[in-house]
């Protein structure tokens, strides 16, 4: 994949985490749309998040990267020092496919502090990572 490439990814991946932390969490129980519009969200920017992980650590000549579902990726991530949390990113996983395929609001409800709390600060740390890594190479 040529450079440009890569820094499109990483910055629609950035673009979309910050909607995503920019949403009114608040408003969750006020209006369902509203809430299953920030699930969504969730799910398109966790989506571009592994996939801009995946490409700079195929730019890193991590040669496992080449191929692989989220959770593959995300395993590597941690192996390799991308990521830090394995667990969490691992539950977050596991949250994007709960809340993507089977809306229920039990569920949605469930995961919005982990949404607020959790998961948007991992993204962001995974946002600084990979425009660490890819300084320099690019």
């Amino acid at each position: 994949m040529n450079c440009n490439k890569i820094l499109i990814k990483i910055e629609n991946f950035k673009k979309s985490l910050s909607k995503f932390e920019n949403a009114d969490f608040a408003r969750n129980d006020l209006n369902d749309f509203y809430c299953e519009g920030i699930l969504l969200h969730f799910s398109l920017t966790f989506e571009l998040a592994w996939k801009a992980l995946k490409e700079v650590m195929k730019l890193h000549k991590i040669s496992e990267a080449d191929t692989g579902s989220p959770r593959e990726i995300l395993k590597i991530a941690y192996k390799t020092g991308f990521i830090n949390d394995e667990n969490l990113w691992l539950l977050m996983a596991d949250a994007r496919n709960i809340l993507s395929h089977v809306y229920n609001e039990d569920n949605a409800q469930e995961y919005f502090n982990l949404l607020r709390d959790d998961f948007i600060p991992e993204l962001k740390k995974l946002l600084q990572t990979l425009e660490t890594k890819i300084t320099g190479l690019i």
